[in-house]
């Protein structure tokens, strides 16, 4: 098995424990450290790395594949260094007959806010009212109904604004660029489901007065996340990822009266809790303890 991840992934580490008691063999491999290890492929051939051959009957956890150090690169040449070094790693692996979880197209696509709302709806699952647009009169005319909130859709390098409320003065802004705007949903409280294959764990946060949309911007660790059990929204988180073609997800919803209001998709985000580093220790175990029991069960049937 090969794991694509850099030398300081926890989550990674917590898989390699597991692929160590299951007595299979591995190796952690991502772009930033590349440079390191002998490195060959011939189209529709196993990927050789260090003489170990990854290739049919080989699995692939796509974790998370990092990035080229381009320090010392001219500005041109670290432009093209750097989408070369992705394509050319994506290729090698998807040529080499491997089996990938997941895919990095399926995450790319996955990734997709829009695409995320259209399956949502495809589903019969509740969103928010959502609008992109670079017209002044069309982002006017949304926010004169009510409140609307601005989000970031890309995750690649640069900022990674907190979602944030759009007023009437920052209206103009909008023909910058295109901007996905949102209604602003005032709910009793955040959630945060995690899939696994068919397995769903889901934790809890309350909203209180004045906190800001984007509960991040108070709470970066989740710590006043609380387990929940919920039975109703099991089926359709893992509905939603299944469509979206993920063996994993983190998905964030609203609740709203015991309403589910379905925000968005996160298909590269930490399968284990996002806060089990940083919480208490029960929390903490019972967070390893879920990610352990069901993503094993996965590699079990992989490995099998």
């Amino acid at each position: 098995m090969l794991v694509v991840a850099g030398d300081g992934d926890e989550h990674a580490k917590v898989v390699e424990n597991e692929l160590l008691r299951l007595g299979a063999r591995f190796l952690r491999l991502d772009i930033s450290n590349v440079q390191r290890f002998s490195f060959t492929s011939r189209p529709g051939t196993p990927l050789s790395i260090e003489g170990r051959q990854v290739g049919t009957g080989s699995t692939v956890w796509w974790r998370r594949p990092g990035s080229l150090d381009i320090s010392g690169m001219a500005a041109d040449e670290a432009l093209l260094a750097e989408a070369e070094a992705w394509t050319i790693f994506e290729a090698v692996i998807r040529s080499s007959g491997a089996r990938i979880i997941d895919p990095p197209w399926i995450i790319h696509q996955a990734e997709d806010k829009m695409y995320q709302l259209q399956c949502a709806q495809t589903l019969g699952l509740v969103i928010p009212d959502t609008l992109v647009t670079n017209s002044i009169a069309e982002a006017r005319a949304f926010l004169n109904v009510g409140p609307i909130v601005a989000k970031a859709t890309s995750s690649g390098p640069g900022l990674a604004p907190f979602v944030d409320e759009v007023t009437s003065d920052l209206v103009d802004l909008v023909t910058t660029l295109p901007v996905f705007l949102q209604r602003a949903v005032p709910a009793d409280a955040d959630l945060r489901l995690v899939t696994i294959g068919d397995q769903v764990s889901a934790w809890r946060r309350q909203r209180r007065a004045g906190d800001p949309w984007d509960w991040r911007a108070i709470d970066p660790s989740g710590l006043d996340f609380h387990a929940m059990s919920d039975a109703g929204i099991v089926w359709p988180a893992v509905r939603l990822a299944q469509v979206l073609g993920l063996t994993f997800s983190v998905q964030d919803w609203l609740d709203i009266q015991n309403d589910r209001i379905f925000l968005e998709v996160n298909p590269l985000h930490r399968p284990l809790p996002f806060w089990a580093f940083n919480s208490p220790s029960s929390a903490r175990k019972a967070g390893r303890r879920f990610f352990t029991f069901s993503f094993c069960r996965l590699l079990q049937r992989l490995l099998a």
